[in-house]
This record gives structure tokens, sequence and C-alpha cells, in this order.
């Protein structure tokens, strides 16, 4: 196609870390930490230096995605790989966007940058493979079983309690269906997860100190818990946190029937068979205590919860999930809610399963 550049070059390139390229364009770069894959300082679309700038985040303002080879600004919410960040950097659009001489600026970049001279015809370079995703690591399952039942109903602390009742949650309807702990301020001897860094260098402070003290516990595939949330009961720039060193892919934050599909994979057996079996996916801690206790205590049928955070849903999960059920699909209506929707809406692929998408509007 006339003004379209051949493509033997670009996937030559296609796989190459964004972290590289960003050092070789002389922009600031932050490495991977958790399950984050880093991050740039400085959008060459919106000149953003830092994400959330309001709420003083101090990471780049554009995120890597874990695999390392995708970016996206957290302000202008500008995507692509790195293909488009060199075009962003020399020409101010992304790749697609580029004509004539401008994308022959950008491969000549490309061949600099790999010491090569890449064939219009034929990729003469092997793709750089991404890093591997961090292995997937939680605190030890005791430590987390031993560490939750020292926490304490919601509605014996008068923190905690204050915090629900503030978002229009009743802290004993919290506690009775086994949503949420509190962990005491003057708990002492936490685990050493248990705890937020200062900075990169920084002293760890506890949970119990930064004011993270309203527990959500993480469920894997098979119904156990692997590992908490913490959240903030005040103001905080993070409001919520996972165990430190450790990561949070393939864990959710499930109801007790969800736990129970988790458990076993099929439906209770006092389920009506005339009754169709809802479930519910809602994002963030919040809106899952909001969900799950949406329905009175008494409500036989009420919909099993579950709520997700970044890398939470997996196809194993989704597979825990009978067939002929509804899923409502309540991830929030914003770019990051719409990704972990598709994520959930793929691991139903092929499957008798009926999906619907809730809108904040509605």
């Amino acid at each position: 196609m006339p003004g379209q550049p051949e493509r033997g070059w670009i996937e030559a390139v296609r796989g190459t870390s964004v972290l590289a390229v960003a050092a070789a364009l002389r922009l600031k770069t932050s490495p991977p930490r958790g399950t984050s894959g880093g991050s740039v300082y400085g959008c060459p679309a919106c000149s953003a230096e830092r994400r959330h700038a309001a709420r003083r985040d101090r990471r780049g303002a554009l995120g890597v995605r874990r695999d390392g080879i995708g970016f996206r600004c957290m302000d202008c919410d500008v995507s692509g790989d790195a293909i488009d960040l060199v075009a962003l950097v020399l020409r101010g659009r992304r790749f697609s966007e580029l004509r004539g001489d401008a994308l022959g600026e950008v491969r000549r970049w490309f061949e600099e940058f790999a010491g090569l001279e890449l064939s219009s015809a034929v990729a003469t370079r092997t793709p750089v493979p991404p890093p591997p995703a961090p292995p997937v690591s939680y605190p030890p399952e005791a430590e987390v079983r031993e560490f939750y039942d020292r926490c304490v109903e919601c509605d014996n602390d008068a923190g905690v309690s204050a915090y629900l009742g503030g978002r229009n949650l009743r802290a004993g309807f919290v506690a009775g269906l086994q949503l949420a702990r509190a962990l005491p301020a003057d708990l002492r001897e936490l685990p050493r997860w248990a705890s937020k860094r200062v900075g990169e260098n920084g002293p760890r402070v506890p949970w119990t100190a930064s004011g993270h003290r309203l527990i959500v516990p993480l469920y894997d595939e098979r119904g156990l818990m692997r590992s908490v949330l913490a959240r903030a009961i005040g103001h905080a720039e993070i409001k919520s946190y996972a165990p430190a060193g450790f990561t949070r892919a393939g864990l959710v934050m499930a109801c007790s029937l969800g736990r129970w599909l988790l458990a076993t994979g099929v439906r209770p057996e006092w389920w009506s068979l005339q009754r169709e079996m809802r479930v519910v996916v809602a994002e963030g801690e919040a809106d899952f205590l909001g969900w799950a206790t949406r329905w009175s205590d008494a409500a036989e049928h009420a919909p099993a919860t579950f709520a997700v955070i970044s890398g939470s849903w997996t196809a194993g999960i989704a597979s825990r999930i009978a067939d002929e059920s509804v899923v409502l699909i309540a991830t929030d209506n914003d770019a990051a809610g719409d990704r972990y929707a598709a994520v959930i809406h793929e691991s139903f692929a092929s499957r008798a399963v009926s999906l619907e998408r809730w809108e904040a509007s509605a």
C-alpha cells in the first residue's frame, strides 16, 4: 500500500524493551518492582513528568507493562510500544500516524540503537524477548492465617467502623459476612511484610502506624486465603497495600458463596435449580464490600461477589464458575476497568456463561 512502510524491520524490533529504548532516548526511568514493569518520567505526548501529580505519586508518568514491551501514560492515556515511544519523542506522534520521511527517521534510530542494518524486506534481527513475568510468590500461608486471626471484627474497632460507616457500609454486616477484619492499632510484632517503605531506601512503617487497618483477605482459585490487602482508613497517598515483597497475581476478594465456588467449582446443593446463579466481579476493596453487602443476609440466592486488582483474574478462577451462570462485570468505567473487563470476558470464551457489563450511569 502506498505510503505504508514495509513490515520486515518493524517486526524485527517489535519486542524491544520500552525501558531500554527510553534509556537510549535519555529519558529517566525507574526499574520494575513487584508486579510493575517500571516507569518512564516525562510523557512525550503531554509532557507530564509524574503520574497523578495532585496525589504526589513519585512514579513516572508512563507506566510500563509487566512484560516490558508496552506503555501507557497515566495522565493523557497515550499508549504503545517501543516503536511508538521513539516516534513520539522524535516526531510527537505515534508510529501509525507518521508518513514519508518521518517513518525513515524512526527506522534509522533503531538501526543505530541495534547496531544493525535492518532489511526492509526480511527481519534480520531477532526480536528482544520480553522479560519474564515475576514468579508468583505469596506470604507463608500459616503467617497469613495467623495475622488475619489476630485481627478483630470490624464492629469492634472504632476507627474501622467509622471508615465503613462513612461509606454507607455497616461494620456489623461486613463482620457477619466475614468479608474483612480490622487490624488493631496497638497490635505488636507484625510480620515484616505487613509494612510499607518510606521512599526508595527509607525505613519500613508497619500498617498499624500508616493507618492501613482495614484488612481484606485474598483467595486463590482453590478458595484458600493466600494473602491480604490493607486499606487505609484515613487520608493516604496510596489507598491500599499488599504484603511487601510478594505478588498478588491470581488472587481475588471473594464473599462466602464466592469462596464456595472457588473451593468446589459447583453450585451449592441447596441452590434451587430453578434459580440462575449470578456472579458479580467488581474492582477494588470498597466496591467489593459495597456489592457483597448490597443484599440482605437472609437472601438465599444473593449473587456470589468477587473483586479484582491488577493481575487478579485468571482462567483458572473463571473455570470455578459453573456454566449457565450470569456474570455481571462491574469494574470501573475507566481505562483500567475496561482492561480488567476484557480479561474477564476473554476468560469465559466458549463457555455457556452470560456476560453483562455494568455501567455506573445506569
